[in-house]
């Protein structure tokens, strides 16, 4: 029967394997072959015996409970070991394992597999440490070795892997002499040395070493013991050397030793746990002794071995080799895997030496030379002037070459970095990939590295972020802030400015004031909101429109639809709206300067130029106020209807108020009065003595006093 199993053994490969492990273990060790767990004395699970490991999670003990493929917000999670790769959705198959605190959002299952189907599993926030892995949510492969891939081909292994102990005497009493297990290392194909530093900053712990432990913070203590009593390891010369047993307890017994190494590049990793067993074998006509004498060898698929070697019991040792093989890795070669040929070889105890047939050695791999990726490399140069290189790809042979002078046209001396940092000449730079498997570095046409102009000219600009600092600008037209015509945008005075237009009509900002000038038009769809405290004529304001052409308008607002309403101005202590003239009022209703005008021009729907509305006791609908003798209050004109109008339902229809002595409302001359205004009645009420009523007859009879 093979003492290892394949990748994909036979029913009766694993149910040999399984009768072996009963026969041949103490009666503290156990397989279940439903379960495939294999336990230890203490109940702890020391390996598996099928290749597959599946991990599912749930909220309960048998996973019944909202059974999943992920952890997030899991209590338990649950194994299952077989040897199909397709994964169960039977909770009943599963071993389930309370998480304490539970998943929540960020724990997750960790494990990390060191050959021989032994995993280790950790369910925590983040990962313990190098070659563990997070479950990814599909089986995992139990002969694929996490924790050796920390470098091309290192290996960390006993030699042998297997010890016997020999006992005699009545009772049987172990004999430990030449007991002495040797751990060795190989990293690339060739030995790395053990270091006796107990921690990763130990200064002895230097690059392409190894060291004992399963932390950077721990050493020898890690080193697990299964029935069996050993001191520790020593330095044998580049390898660990364990003294001889002082007691064992039972068969087998084994030790095993987690290991650290440090790549030639100083990168420390977590690598295998080498394991070696020691095996009884008594003395006596009916007594044994076993040995597992191994070789290895790299190849890309699975070797063959033949040929016979002469085993020496009482060293431990064989030879010669079997062709291709050897008793210790070789020289590794990316892409290659490690193979090992073992064979169990029983002799009756005393046997000195015995033969080993290759033939029927057990064949299996045990690790695996990663191939080395393709390296980024850059290139400098300094070249007076701005050249253009002729665009090619440039090759060179190894991983610390560079270009010659004359590449892409090029007359420059190339290195890996810049050769004169203070040269005012360009510094040109070339990408190139270095490819291991050819030796070959490609480099792609080179392209200014670093660029420094005090003025630079270009027809096109395609640009990121582009800041402008205080002796800076963008400009057109104009020649600087609000000068000449175009535009300005930049830094000008003591602020960062904006002008567009001319001088005379345009858009500037001048670091605190927008304003717009000229004879500009601005078309808003939609409302405006003006707010200000602007001093015009004594008068604050908000808006000031001045026209400058006889009869213009400062301000039309026009509403095109019945009884709506132009301007409508409310304000609660002060003055709704308020027209004022500057120069001395002239004319009539076709000809005068006019501070608030309203214009009716509907005829089938009459309108209102100007309407005044007053809700409260004491409040005025249209205020006119005269403020010298020849001013005039409020001015109503007309060519052929009412100049001035007023209605009431419940007060006076037009009230004219004196305040002084002046007259409260004087009527001017119009070229005629239709015959029902002619015979109309006017109301003046005056708050003084001197409240007058006077007509104008023309210039024959001239004032009138009426009352």
């Amino acid at each position: 029967m093979p003492f290892l199993l394949d990748g994909n053994p036979t029913s009766s490969e694993v149910s040999e394997a399984v009768n072996y492990l009963l026969s041949n273990f103490n009666t503290t060790y156990s397989a279940d072959s439903v379960s495939g767990q294999i336990s230890g004395p203490t109940g702890q699970i020391v390996g598996y015996l099928y290749k597959y490991i599946a991990i599912k999670y749930a909220d309960s003990f048998d996973g019944s409970l909202n059974f999943s493929n992920t952890p997030t917000g899991r209590l338990y999670y649950g194994i299952r070991n077989s040897n199909d790769i397709t994964e169960s959705t039977n909770p009943a198959d599963y071993t389930w394992r309370q998480v304490t605190g539970g998943f929540g959002t960020t724990k997750f299952v960790w494990y990390i597999t060191a050959g021989g189907r032994q995993i280790q599993f950790a369910a925590q926030n983040a990962s313990p440490g190098l070659g563990w892995v997070q479950d990814a949510g599909v089986s995992i492969n139990l002969d694929i070795i996490t924790s050796t891939s920390v470098g091309p081909g290192f290996l960390a292994y006993f030699q042998p892997a297997s010890l016997q102990v020999i006992r005699s005497g009545n009772p049987l009493t172990p004999i430990f002499t030449g007991v002495t297990p040797k751990l060795y290392a190989t990293a690339g194909g060739a030995l790395a040395t053990y270091v006796t530093a107990s921690t990763d900053t130990d200064p002895t712990f230097g690059n392409n070493t190894w060291r004992i432990g399963n932390s950077s913070t721990t050493g020898l203590g890690d080193i697990t013991y299964n029935q069996i009593t050993i001191g520790l390891p020593t330095d044998g010369g580049g390898y660990a050397l364990f003294p001889a047993p002082t007691a064992m307890s039972g068969t087998p017994a084994s030790l095993s030793v987690p290991v650290r190494y440090k790549s030639t590049t100083g990168v420390i990793t977590q690598a295998n746990v080498a394991i070696v067993q020691f095996v009884f074998s008594d003395q006596g006509a009916s007594g044994s002794q076993v040995a597992y004498p191994s070789v290895y060898r790299w190849d890309t698929s699975i070797p063959t071995v033949t040929g016979t070697s002469t085993y020496i019991w009482s060293a431990g040792t064989f030879s010669p080799d079997p062709s291709g093989w050897s008793a210790v890795a070789g020289a590794s070669t990316p892409g290659f895997t490690l193979y090992r040929a073992q064979v169990t070889l029983i002799a009756p105890a005393g046997t000195t030496t015995s033969t080993i047939n290759w033939t029927t050695a057990s064949v299996s791999s045990i690790g695996y030379a990663g191939g080395n990726g393709l390296s980024s490399r850059l290139t400098f140069a300094r070249i007076a002037g701005n050249p253009s290189p002729v665009s090619a790809t440039v090759t060179t042979t190894g991983s610390a070459s560079f270009p010659v002078s004359g590449s892409w046209g090029l007359t420059a001396t190339w290195g890996g970095v810049d050769p004169n940092p203070t040269s005012t000449d360009s510094l040109y730079q070339a990408d190139g990939i270095y490819d291991p498997a050819t030796n070959i570095t490609s480099w792609t046409t080179p392209y200014i590295s670093s660029l420094k102009v005090g003025q630079l000219s270009a027809i096109t600009v395609n640009t990121g972020t582009l800041t402008v600092d205080t002796g800076g600008y963008l400009k057109g037209g104009q020649t600087a802030y609000n000068t000449g015509t175009g535009f300005f945008l930049g830094y000008s005075g003591a602020n960062y400015k904006f002008s567009i237009g001319s001088s005379t009509q345009g858009l500037t900002w001048d670091g605190s004031n927008l304003a717009l000038t000229g004879n500009s038009s601005i078309d808003i769809s939609g409302y405006a909101n003006f707010s200000g405290s602007n001093s015009i004529g004594g008068l604050l304001t908000a808006v000031n429109v001045v026209t400058g052409q006889n009869y213009g308008y400062g301000l039309i607002v026009r509403s095109d639809y019945l009884q709506n309403t132009g301007v409508f101005a409310s304000n609660i202590s002060g003055k709704g709206v308020v027209g004022q003239v500057t120069g001395s009022i002239y004319g009539d209703n076709n000809s005068s300067n006019i501070g608030v005008y309203g214009h009716s021009s509907s005829y089938a729907y009459p309108g209102t130029g100007v309407k005044g509305e007053s809700n409260n006791l004491g409040g005025y609908g249209v205020w006119g106020i005269a403020t010298s003798p020849s001013g005039i209050g409020v001015l109503g004109a007309s060519d052929s209807f009412i100049g001035l109008a007023g209605t009431s339902t419940s007060g006076f229809p037009l009230v004219l108020l004196a305040n002084t002595a002046n007259p409260a409302m004087v009527i001017l001359p119009v070229a005629s009065l239709p015959s029902a205004a002619q015979a109309g009645s006017l109301h003046v009420v005056g708050n003084s003595a001197n409240s007058e009523l006077w007509f104008y007859k023309g210039t024959t009879l001239g004032w009138v006093l009426i009352a």
